[in-house]
C-alpha cells in the first residue's frame, strides 16, 4: 500500500476512490455490481470488491443475489450510510485515526461561532475524544489555510464562513505540515508557488 499522502496519489479534480465509490453507491435507487462500478468509474474490480466486501461487514449494504457461477458478479444494495465514504477495515470495523478531524470540521459547519473548549466538546463521541490541545492544532491550520476567522479575543472565538466550507470532507493536515482539501483535492496550504498569480 502507498504511503505517499493524498494529494500525490489523485489527479486532477478526481475524488479518491472509496469516495467515488461510495457517491456511486449512494446514488443508486436499484442493484448493483463491482463491473457497474469498474465501467462508471474506471476503478479496479479487485479495489472496488475489497471495499464493497467490507462496507457488507459494517452493515452499510447488502448482497442482494449472489451468482450461480464465477463468472458472474455479486449484485448489491445500498442500505444506509452518511454522505461521505464510510472507513472500514476489512472485516467491516470502524477507522477512527482522522475521525476527530472530521467531526470538528462538522461542528465547524453547524456551530457557527465556536470556543476550543466548545469545538473539542462537541466533536468528542463515545468512539472518539478530541482534546483541547488537538482543536488547537486542527484550528490553528485551518486558520493559517484561511478557512477559520478569529472574531474575538476574550473569550477565543473562531468562525467558518459559509464561502470557506468547500463540501461534506474534512481538510485534512498531513504529516508534511499542511492542509489537503479532499473536497477540491489539492493542498490548500501551504499554497505552491507555482500556483500563484
Amino acid at each position: 500500500m502507498s504511503s505517499k499522502p493524498i494529494d500525490q496519489t489523485t489527479k486532477g479534480n478526481v475524488l479518491p476512490p472509496r469516495q467515488s465509490i461510495w457517491k456511486f453507491i449512494r446514488g443508486r435507487k436499484d442493484t448493483f455490481t463491482t463491473i457497474d462500478i469498474s465501467n462508471e468509474l474506471k476503478i479496479n474490480l479487485l479495489q472496488s470488491r475489497t471495499y464493497l466486501k467490507s462496507l457488507v461487514k459494517a452493515g452499510f449494504i447488502e448482497v442482494v443475489d449472489l451468482p450461480r457461477n464465477a463468472a458472474q458478479p455479486v449484485s448489491y444494495k445500498f442500505i444506509k450510510g452518511p454522505m461521505t465514504a464510510p472507513r472500514v477495515r476489512k472485516d467491516g470495523s470502524r477507522v477512527t485515526q482522522g475521525s476527530g478531524q472530521n467531526n470538528m470540521w462538522r461542528t465547524m459547519k453547524m456551530a457557527g461561532k465556536f470556543t476550543l473548549p466548545d469545538l473539542a466538546r462537541a466533536a468528542s463521541t463515545d468512539e472518539v475524544t478530541v482534546s483541547i490541545e488537538a482543536a488547537k492544532g486542527y484550528v490553528g491550520m485551518l486558520t493559517r489555510a484561511g478557512y477559520l476567522r478569529k472574531i474575538s479575543d476574550k473569550p477565543s472565538l473562531w468562525t467558518l464562513p459559509i464561502c470557506k466550507r468547500t463540501g461534506p470532507l474534512a481538510p485534512m493536515i498531513q504529516r508534511v505540515k499542511q492542509v489537503f482539501d479532499p473536497n477540491l483535492n489539492k493542498v490548500v496550504w501551504p499554497v505552491d508557488q507555482g500556483e500563484k498569480s
